[in-house]
């Protein structure tokens, strides 16, 4: 009896109990199936992440343009906060 390689006891031992073969090619393409969606998958999910950090940088730079421009204006009842406070002579009387 000639000796048998591993490889060809493995073969026989996976006939014996009837496993199904192995289609390679076939294994391959749907892999490359997966990857290809979980590639397309990603780009759309970039493509969300960009869109809510650009709303969220236009919400921002908004805010930012209307506190500025409170802060420059001036309002309408023409507040300070010196205007809710009493007369103050500061300096006066204290020397004696």
């Amino acid at each position: 009896m000639a000796a048998q390689s591993f490889l060809d006891m493995i073969k026989e031992f996976g006939t014996g109990l009837g496993l199904p073969k192995v289609d390679v090619d076939k294994l391959i393409e749907v892999h490359r199936k997966n990857i290809d969606a979980l590639g397309r998958s990603a780009q759309i999910a970039t493509e969300g992440a960009k869109s809510f950090a650009d709303k969220q940088r236009e919400i921002i730079e908004t805010a930012f343009r209307e506190t500025s421009a409170m802060s420059i204006l001036p309002s309408e009842t023409s507040w300070t906060p010196m205007s809710l406070s009493p007369p103050f002579t500061f300096g006066v009387g204290m020397l004696g």
